[in-house]
């Protein structure tokens, strides 16, 4: 990209608004700040950056124009092949994404998770989160091979989504057959040969791919041995499933097999219809092929695509940069970046809502607090900084004592919050999230709740914690039959058996604490409290423990007092 005429910036300190969030910290922390504000801006002035958009993808590059360009362009292409060769998988976000390319290894060494090494270079990284995702790149014209590996990510993010559950070697394979996506001669291709992997084939005439289908789905790549046997493997059975309909249909069975429960190597030979041997034959002949198969769509049957170019301000370049640091865990480089955006313009709510932020994992609360307060009252046209805001208030919310007229003041505010950030960006997933877990506290309905829950779910299909919030508003209604349909159903496809024996706790706690108010307002007192006891020992949480102590106490006051005359609980 060519250079930028410089314009005349603002001094941090200077330029920096007095207010109510600023009043609260020292002078001290206030020149480091500057200090460190000066420090990041020299690193930050010498790059030229430039924001692009298209229909999916944000971009914040400092490569050059046409390069930048190429570069969303082909996300957005392999996007749309993807929704097209793959149509029963959701290929849409329901985060913001933003992806970032540096222009040289220099620009991208601050912002990896993790150093290059003697025998790795990093060439591009997905960083998931559900507040938003980041995708990095190293766009050096000189380097290959970065968008190759976001893709790969990409394609993990997607199936991850879709498919929970999914054995370990197929979401490789599916990434690594995905990962080959180029544009060759006006069309679009994907699945065409990984040359690593045919090599790692040739090389080892003696293979066990059912050893391979058994290793653990959760255990790291490289704690598994060879990672390159297991890459290559997966990637070759995958690319033989997918290069036939018979295979495609076979690869769907398999899955039904899997999630049913059936051995995952018993599975597949059962749905393929050959012996161990066979299928090691099979795919030593596929893969020894002269060409491999590969699916390819023309560039016109993905549609219409414009890459507009966005005039930004350097603030907001700067804080993409502080959140993605932040991302990274880095927060004394994030907390430069923010600083920096602000001193070039210090009325942007989303730098104030970042340092607030961090100030809040810090555990400083009071000045996350008056951040926060400036960032909203100066009303961001994004949603992070209201689901940011939402949150703190829950948090504070702890504090103070449970049942307390405050305690509701906080939990309304909070729901306030979410509904304005769920306003802003109605298909980002995370506001409709905390709508519905808000409505779990007292206070809120939970009809509003289950609204806001089934939203949240229809975008994130795969969430335990959304499963397990439904289930809770359901149980707030005192609808256990929906509740145990959840439990038995979604949850039990989706969590760990450890987790479903909790949920279940809870289900049996609160069937226990209706019978038990039945009883109460019958009359039934000796009933009631036993119930009420039960329901006790099924509670996990501390204080929600103590509370329904002291509640039980009051009730076996109360009963006796009924016993000697003629009452029931109301």
């Amino acid at each position: 990209m060519p250079p930028q005429p410089k314009q005349a910036r603002p001094a941090f300190t200077a330029g920096y608004r007095v207010s109510r969030s600023l009043v609260g910290l020292a002078a001290a922390g206030l020149a480091l700040l500057a200090l460190a504000a000066t420090a990041a801006r020299a690193d930050v002035e010498e790059e030229a950056w430039a924001h692009f958009e298209s229909d999916s993808f944000r971009l914040l590059s400092n490569a050059e124009v046409e390069l930048s360009t190429q570069i969303l362009l082909d996300l957005e292409r392999f996007r749309r092949a993807f929704a097209q060769l793959a149509p029963g998988l959701d290929s849409s976000f329901p985060v913001p994404t933003q992806i970032v390319a540096f222009g040289d290894a220099e620009s991208y060494a601050p912002f990896k998770s993790e150093s290059d090494s003697a025998n790795t270079r990093i060439l591009g990284q997905f960083l998931g989160h559900r507040d938003g995702n980041f995708i990095t790149l190293n766009a050096d014209p000189r380097m290959s091979g970065g968008l190759g590996i976001v893709i790969h990510e990409y394609v993990h993010h997607v199936v991850n989504q879709n498919l929970p559950g999914v054995p370990r070697w197929l979401n490789e394979g599916l990434a690594e057959y995905y990962s080959t996506f180029r544009v060759e001669d006006g069309f679009a291709m994907v699945g065409g040969a990984v040359d690593r992997h045919l090599n790692w084939w040739r090389r080892n005439p003696d293979i066990s791919v059912l050893e391979v289908l058994g290793e653990p789905r959760n255990a790291p790549v490289h704690s598994l041995g060879d990672a390159g046997r297991y890459y290559a493997v997966s990637w070759g059975l995958t690319h033989y499933l997918l290069s036939t309909a018979s295979g495609t249909d076979s690869l769907a069975s398999y899955l039904e097999e899997v999630a049913a429960g059936a051995d995952r190597s018993e599975a597949l030979l059962a749905v393929l219809g050959v012996s161990r041997r066979e299928l090691e034959a099979l795919l030593r002949s596929h893969v020894a092929a002269e060409s491999l198969p590969a699916n390819r769509l023309a560039l016109d049957e993905l549609g219409k695509m414009a890459i507009e170019q966005e005039n930004t301000s350097p603030a907001a370049t700067l804080v993409v940069l502080g959140e993605l640091a932040a991302r990274l865990g880095n927060e004394q480089h994030a907390e430069e970046l923010l600083s920096l955006a602000l001193g070039y313009e210090p009325e942007s709510a989303e730098a104030l809502a970042g340092l607030a932020s961090l100030r809040e994992g810090q555990g400083r609360l009071e000045e996350a607090g008056l951040l926060y307060d400036d960032a909203l009252a100066l009303a961001p046209g994004s949603a992070l900084p209201y689901l940011r805001y939402g949150r703190h208030l829950l948090r504070r919310r702890e504090l103070v004592p449970h049942g307390s007229e405050r305690a509701g003041e906080l939990a309304i505010e909070a729901k306030v919050s979410f509904l304005a950030a769920a306003g802003l960006e109605p298909s980002f997933a995370e506001p409709r999230v905390m709508l519905a877990f808000v409505h779990q506290l007292d206070g809120l309905e939970a009809e509003e709740g289950l609204v806001h829950g089934k939203r949240a779910r229809e975008l994130l299909p795969t969430r335990v914690d959304v499963v397990h919030i439904l289930i809770r508003l359901y149980l707030k209604q005192g609808s256990i039959d929906r509740a145990n349909a959840l439990l038995e159903g979604p949850l039990a496809a989706l969590a760990e058996p450890e987790f479903k024996e909790k949920v279940r706790d809870e289900i049996e706690r609160a069937e226990l604490l209706l019978a038990a108010r039945a009883a109460l307002s019958e009359g039934r007192w000796d009933e009631g409290l036993e119930l009420f006891d039960q329901a006790i020992s099924y509670t996990v949480d501390a204080e929600a423990r103590l509370q329904m102590e002291e509640q039980l106490a009051q009730l076996e006051q109360r009963a006796e007092r009924a016993k000697g005359g003629a009452g029931a609980f109301r």
